[in-house]
């Protein structure tokens, strides 16, 4: 049974992301462009990422491009990234299984997460805590623990597993978007593009993190 649901939550996904991005329609290409190549060059620049423990560079600019760009261009950021990482693991046939479940945990958590954050804007406002990111990091950690019932640990209870996958990271989710909402103000008030705000503060970020 759970594997029955572990291929629909793939075979939907899939399906999710060639519809989402067949129905791009980019309307500021510059600014979008800005957010892709800032998002793959923290991605793959930063040491931070190749640490299980801490959530990937990526994801800050997903959170702060969250209410700057459309659902499909930030998922073409998410797949981009996803790809370029999934791809190296790819050596058999068998493992393009592994990757288009990979792109399709990544749309549906995107999807879900621009949804919540669209939802929750109209609901919330305030400064000292941003209802919207906030939630939005929650929907996209909660997508991680289904993507692990589903996919690695379908005999575990499912609330030990998410226990197990997401505990240890909620601090760097709500660490991030706090952090992406930062962003968004100071380039809200300074008129910067908020991709090129982010991408010194990971990288000092990074450096303390080598260190």
């Amino acid at each position: 049974k759970v594997r029955t649901w572990a291929v629909a939550y793939g075979i939907i996904g899939v399906l999710a992301c060639i519809l989402i991005l067949a129905l791009a329609d980019n309307s500021q290409p510059g600014r979008f462009l800005v957010y892709l190549a800032c998002a793959n060059l923290a991605a793959f620049g930063l040491r931070l990422t190749s640490s299980k423990s801490v959530l990937p560079a990526g994801f800050l600019f997903l959170m702060v491009g969250i209410g700057d760009l459309s659902v499909p261009e930030l998922l073409f950021i998410a797949v981009t990234i996803t790809l370029l990482r999934e791809v190296r693991t790819v050596q058999r046939l068998s493992d393009v299984a592994g990757l288009l479940y990979a792109i399709a945990g990544v749309t549906i958590g995107v999807a879900a997460a621009h949804s919540t954050y669209t939802t929750v804007s109209q609901l919330a406002s305030n400064a000292l805590f941003p209802a919207p990111i906030i939630a939005s990091a929650f929907v996209l950690m909660a997508n991680c623990g289904l993507v692990a019932v589903l996919l690695t640990k379908a005999k575990e209870p499912c609330m030990e597993t998410f226990r197990t996958e997401c505990r240890p990271l909620l601090p760097w989710f709500i660490a991030t978007a706090y952090l992406a909402y930062l962003v968004q103000c100071a380039g809200a008030q300074t008129g910067y593009h908020p991709a090129l705000i982010a991408l010194p503060v990971l990288f000092t970020l990074d450096r303390g993190y080598r260190t």
